[in-house]
This record gives C-alpha cells, structure tokens and sequence, in this order.
C-alpha cells in the first residue's frame, strides 16, 4: 500500500508517495480478537458454513447454517465432526454476509482456536470499511454531528492502521474493547456511519511520512493532554490543547473516596510497592492543570507515580480522568515521628510543565529525608475531578460539540492532532 500525501488539513502542500504495509487482495483485512477463554463457539448464518483447516486450508466439512465449534477431550469438534487442527477457519458462501458469533453478528469470516490456556478463542477477520462502522457504532452515538463521526471516522482507521504498520504478529491485531478500540460488529452500524466511513474513505492521519498513532477519549474537561506525559515511551507526539466544547459531557465532574490501604494493595497489585502511606499529592500538573505524577509519601520513602499508571492501578472506573484534586480524609489521631526513608523514585523528563523535573538522581539524593506526620495520617483520600479516559487526542464529546457548532471534521482534526496531515492509503493493485 502507499500513503498518498495531500494538503488536505492545509498544513503542508507537498506530494509524496511512501511505502506502509502490504495489501490482501486489494483491500484491507482486519483481524479482531472477538471472543476468548471459551469452551465452545456457536456459528450461525444464512447457507451453508464451511469449515477449514486453517494450516492447509483443506475442507474439514460444511454445515447447514449452524456449527458448534467445542472442545472435547483436548480436540476440537465441529459439531460432531473431528477437525484434527488445532486453528479452523468458519467461512460463509458469502464471504462479506453477516454470520452470528455467541449471538454477535459480524461480517467476514472467523478464525477459531486454542488460547495458551487451552481454551478456545476466536479472531474475526473483517474488511477495514466495516470495521470501522463497527467500531463508530461502540464508540458514540449515531445521533451525533455528521462531522464529528466523519472526525471518528477518520480517528478510528488511523489508530487501527497505526497497528497494522508496526508489523502484523501474533493472532490477531486488535482486540473489540478499550484495549483497543470498541468494536461491536453490526450490532453498530447505520447509515449515518455508512456515509461517513464512505465520505472520508482511506483517509489516515500521519506525520513525517509515517501514520500516526492517532489516540482519543470520551472527554478531557477542558483541555486534552500530552502523548508523552500519558503514555510512557509514546511516539505520537501529539500536544495537548484547549478544549471548550466537551462541557455538559457525562463525567464533566466526578468524585470519588479511596481507602488509604486500598490505594497501597491495588499499587502493589500493579507492581508499585509502597509502605504504609502517609501523604498522596500531585507532584506536577501539565498547561490544563492534569496532573501528570504524582507524589507518594511512605514508610519505604517517595515514590513518584506517572498519573496514568495510578489509574490502571486504581482503576478506570474509579479515577475517571488525570485531571483531578485529591484531599485526605478521616486523619487517624496519633504521634508519627517516625523518618520516611531517602528513597526517591526517579522521575522522567515531563513535558508542558513550565519547570524543570528531577531526572537526576544526585540532584534527588541531596533531598533530605522528610518526617511523617505527627498529628496523625489520612485513612482514605477524596479524588475530584473532570473529564473521562486519558485526555490525548481528539475528544470525543469535545469533537460533537464542535459539529454541532458548524466544524467541518477537517477542522475537528486538526484542533485536536496539532500538526498531522490528513492521508490517503492506496492499494498497489
């Protein structure tokens, strides 16, 4: 495939051509986790299901409408018949007709087999259009602008094209939940998604010749956030911005009480080993006041945890967002005189900080060791905060906001992707 360089954001107006990925038959094929941990899959669909061996591609059988794929003795059955494989295709007559997983309806086909956990597992194997009209239909509302589906539209296919790019390994290449990107088959689509996956068809977003890894979320409550201050490592290098259109979003204010001890298991859980804690509060705060570490007083010393690693940790759910104040609560009366030891965790290079961070470890270790509180510690502590998900990238609820002010989706990406340019893929063919 080529990525076709055009002006259309009127960021550049050059005309390049470079390689990205190959292509299957002239389209792109996507290959979904859908379904995993099962002892048995239940196939449905019009005409016949043919089922192969997914090594040699050889018919196993063929099935009036309806196959139960299970496990039986450590061997997998197609209904009553031995598939002697350890991975079968289930293939519809018609390639791109709407079969039923579980219950789920999907277009394409499945490939079904044993997990490392000797279950099974199936991969939908879907064509890159549908896909995305899957995915519209998990991630927001039909109802919604025009513009701003075609704004997700476009969001959605660079995200799913950025993994491609990477190189194709493993399985599969997405997963249908938030690992990824919500992808709920034809349960999601409508004509309105039709229309705008039809209307920015092909269309990437990339940067220096190369599709960018184009992440988004529910809502950011009033600005979004740094790829670098988010996600450790990230390449995408996306800026955060202010954002006055998400407000009124579900989420737009949240709280949430946390028992002290709580916070200290569910860090451990996640590999973050605290002592007793004694003070949790942010260290630093981006340009939209996000909070991107925080600082963590404890008996082992002061650990300074990256914001988005404290909500994994914690969970989503319970920490809607990185923008957030924390308060303690019901202070345990007593004398704590005891020194919280030297230790420092080390703390990257933070970006839109407006100050300099701690990266190095002799400037940290001239810190003396501080003193826990003598008047007692907090049991639990209050987080308060805005907006929903990790805050890079398009916003969501920001992005109908302004479709709904009369923003064309070209103008809703380039608000939120500063300094990418709008693509197009090519097939070779």
């Amino acid at each position: 495939m080529k990525i076709r360089i055009k002006s259309i954001l009127g960021i550049i107006a050059a005309f390049m051509l470079v390689s990205v990925l190959p292509c299957f038959a002239g389209d792109v094929v996507i290959r979904v986790s859908v379904l995993m941990n099962q002892y048995a899959m239940r196939v449905q669909g019009k005409g016949n299901l043919e089922i192969k061996d997914a090594y040699t591609l050889k018919k196993i059988g063929s099935f009036p409408g309806d196959v139960t794929i299970k496990i039986v003795k450590g061997k997998i059955f197609a209904n009553k018949t031995e598939t002697n494989s350890k991975f079968i295709y289930v293939v519809a007559e018609k390639l791109n007709s709407v079969t039923t997983l579980n219950g789920t309806g999907y277009r394409g086909y499945y490939l079904i087999g044993f997990n490392d956990q000797g279950r099974l597992q199936a991969i939908n194997y879907v064509d890159l259009d549908d896909y995305i009209s899957g995915v519209l239909g998990g991630e927001i509302s039909a109802a919604w602008p025009l513009e701003s589906i075609k704004a997700q539209a476009v969001a959605a296919r660079t995200y799913v094209m950025y993994k491609l790019q990477q190189g194709r390994s493993g399985l599969y290449d997405v997963v249908n939940d938030t690992g990824d990107q919500m992808y709920i088959g034809v349960r999601g689509e409508s004509p309105v998604f039709t229309r705008a996956v039809n209307e920015t068809r092909a269309q990437v977003l990339a940067r220096d010749n190369k599709i960018i890894c184009a992440y988004y979320h529910s809502s950011c409550g009033g600005g979004t956030a740094d790829s670098a201050n988010v996600f450790q490592g990230s390449t995408a290098g996306l800026s955060g911005v202010k954002c006055p259109f998400c407000s009124g979003a579900p989420n737009s204010n949240w709280g949430k009480s946390l028992d002290a001890e709580i916070i200290r298991l569910r860090l451990a859980r996640n590999g973050i080993k605290t002592g007793k804690i004694f003070s949790i509060k942010p260290y630093s705060r981006d340009k939209y006041n996000r909070v991107i570490y925080l600082e963590v007083k404890h008996e082992g010393g002061v650990s300074y945890i990256l914001s988005s690693e404290f909500r994994k940790s914690i969970g989503y759910r319970e920490i809607k967002s990185t923008k957030f104040d924390i308060k303690p609560q019901g202070i345990i009366p007593g004398k704590y005189s005891r020194s919280i030891a030297s230790n420092r965790s080390r703390i990257p290079y933070l970006s839109n900080t407006g100050g300099s961070s701690f990266n190095d470890m002799s400037a940290m270790s001239n810190i003396p060791s501080a003193t826990a509180m003598t008047n007692g510690i907090p049991s639990a502590y209050y987080f308060t905060g805005s907006g929903w998900g990790h805050g890079v990238g398009l916003c969501q609820w920001g992005s109908k906001g302004m479709g709904a002010a009369g923003y064309t989706y070209k103008q809703i990406l380039a608000t939120y992707y500063p300094g990418m340019i709008l693509c197009e893929i090519e097939s070779n063919d």
